[in-house]
């Protein structure tokens, strides 16, 4: 063999393991950034918070003295929360329609449609001095409260097949890629524990086989979460020993042992999460063909309320 020859293939095998070098650390990197979001458990509650500590305390204080539904303040506080109310329809109209562009972008009125949907029902609460009232107005109440509450339940819904409330939707594909990229370095890690893999195999296989009926469904998600995270930190448990009996420098096994739990944390929680998205997008859509019924609801038993009171 000539040495050109033999220097075209090692150049080759050095660019091969290069190729895989950069392949392993775009990997690290991905499930690094990944396991750092899954720590990271805050959510956008603070207008929820404030929201719901304005109606505790209206509703602990006597506002009938500064407050009343017929006119001033009260009357202002009805009309404005019943407008609110009113425009939830421009996002639904606005997503449907093309020819509504001039009004915006989407994203924009999806971000008004979730705020007027608590808002508005808020003032109308202070309109009424949480209070019932004449037999037109309490069923408008109830009415505008049922569509509320669908509502948030609505949003857990969407949030939980989103990247947080206003962000992409959740794809099964970018899902099921991440967990076979975890899975992938965890199996360099795992070579010496099989009975740990077979375990990861075994929730992976039990995870991804939800029943077909959402009642079955829903009942088996809770303990599913349970297992994850007892099977997260027993695989963590096994790992340690395992380690401790490698006669690491005490530093590089900390390292490695950051390194392992993040794919594990990866994996485990993406196929948890593959599993729960397709759950919530069946149920999301069954919320939805229900929740435009009760908005319609509303909207013929709010007019009538308006019509009652400016006319009898």
């Amino acid at each position: 063999m000539s040495a050109t020859t033999e220097s075209i293939q090692r150049l080759t095998r050095e660019s091969a393991r290069g190729a895989d070098n950069r392949a392993r650390a775009d990997g690290r990197d991905r499930i690094i950034q990944l396991s750092a979001a899954l720590r990271d458990h805050r959510h956008p509650l603070a207008f929820g918070i404030v929201v719901l500590s304005i109606l505790l305390i209206g509703r602990a204080s006597s506002l009938e003295r500064y407050i009343t539904p017929e006119y001033g303040v009260g009357y202002a506080l009805g009309i404005t929360g019943g407008s609110m109310m009113l425009a939830l329809l421009i996002y639904p109209l606005r997503k449907r329609y093309r020819s509504l562009h001039w009004l915006g972008p989407v994203k924009y009125w999806f971000r008004t449609h979730m705020v007027f949907g608590v808002l508005g029902p808020s003032l109308i609460l202070f309109h009424c001095n949480f209070s019932l009232g004449a037999t037109n107005s309490n069923v408008a109440l109830f009415a505008m409260l049922t569509v509320a509450l669908s509502g948030i339940v609505g949003r857990y819904f969407y949030a939980r097949i989103h990247h947080g409330l206003y962000g992409a939707k959740v794809e099964l594909r970018e899902l099921r890629k991440d967990a076979e990229l975890a899975r992938r370095g965890l199996d360099r890690f795992f070579e010496d524990l099989p009975a740990l893999a077979d375990e990861l195999a075994r929730f992976e296989q039990s995870a991804l086989n939800l029943p077909r009926s959402l009642v079955a469904s829903a009942f088996r998600l809770p303990p599913m979460a349970v297992r994850a995270h007892l099977l997260h930190r027993a695989a963590m448990r096994t790992v340690r020993d395992h380690l401790g009996r490698q006669g690491m420098e005490r530093r590089a096994r900390a390292a490695l042992r950051r390194e392992i739990s993040s794919y594990l944390r990866v994996y485990i929680d993406g196929v948890r999460k593959v599993a729960e998205t397709a759950f919530y997008e069946r149920l999301f859509a069954s919320w939805h063909v229900l929740h435009l019924p009760l908005f319609v609801m509303l909207l013929v038993t709010a007019s009538f309320h308006v019509i009652a009171v400016h006319v009898y």
